[in-house]
Parts: C-alpha cells; structure tokens; sequence
C-alpha cells in the first residue's frame, strides 16, 4: 500500500478553496482506475518481453518443458512451446483491473495457478508483477496530476502542493 500526504501552504483564501476541493478529494475513483490500467499494462509488457519490465528475466524453459509443451500444440491444447508462461494464453488473458471499493482498486488474474509461476512454487520462479518503487513513483505520478487538475479549478488562490509518498508493502 501506498500512502500519500499532501501539505497545502497558502493565504486565508485557501481555506474556502479547500472546502471545495475536499468535496473533490472524495471520489478518487478517477486516479484509482488509471493507475490500476498503468499497471495492468506494465504487467502485460512484462508477458511480452519476458520478465524484463520488473528487473527479473525469465530464464528460459527447459528442454524437457519444450518438448512436452510441443506435444500439446501438435494435439490442439497448446498455442505456443517456448516461450515461458505461455502455454494456452489464459493467464495473460486472465489478467484484469478495477475499483475494489470507493477508495481502492486492483490489478487481479482469475487463473488460480498465477501466484504458483510468480512466486516459484514447484516450477521455476518467473515475476509476472512486483511492487517496486518505479511503480509507486508512477502511482504517486497518476495522483499529483489528478490533484494537479482538481487545483486548477481554483487558481485564483494562492498556494503551493507539496507531495510526499511512503510505501508499506503488504505481502
């Protein structure tokens, strides 16, 4: 989880402002969506370029793994056989994004057998997504712009935003 603070500094008038902008500020749905798609689609990058986007290549699948991978394409239930995780396409597939709640959102795979390739659970270790700071500064980004937008409506007052993210890593 991500937490944001925001400090706004400015005149009396600020104060009137930011009653309405406090109207504003609760309904982030519009932020919340856009950064699950961003991230939805760092996630659908890594697919195609093999583990690469998130730092952890994929290592290359064994001989055996081929070979039994071959099988199956040759018998209709397989549409590719060497390239890591992608066997019938389901999984990328199964990838999708939403609004959980009114103040979250997520990235989610419908296939059970995700969290089994992602974290190495009796088959070789392959990152499909990881919470890393690049990807918290392009949360963090997604928000200010937002914020950004929300404070222009007011741009007769005087005053300054500044933003501080923090993570807190839930696994």
């Amino acid at each position: 989880m991500a937490e944001i603070s925001i400090t706004i500094v400015g005149d009396k008038a600020v104060e009137k402002a930011l009653f309405q902008v406090s109207k504003d500020l609760i309904e982030p749905q519009e932020p919340l969506l856009e950064s699950a798609n961003l991230y939805y689609e760092e996630i659908l990058e890594n697919f195609g370029n093999k583990g690469r986007t998130f730092n952890k290549p994929w290592e290359p699948l064994k001989k055996s793994t081929i070979a039994q991978k071959k099988k199956l394409k040759e018998e209709g239930k397989a549409i590719a056989y060497t390239i890591p995780l992608v066997r019938t396409g389901k999984m990328r597939e199964g990838f999708s994004y939403g609004l959980n709640s009114k103040y979250s959102s997520s990235v989610f795979n419908v296939m059970n057998y995700v969290k089994k390739h992602d974290e190495g659970i009796g088959t070789p270790k392959r990152v499909i997504a990881e919470i890393d700071t690049k990807r918290l500064y392009m949360v963090l980004k997604v928000f200010d712009q937002w914020l950004d937008r929300l404070l222009k409506k007011y741009e007769k007052v005087n005053w300054t935003v500044k933003n501080e993210a923090t993570s807190k890593i839930n696994r």
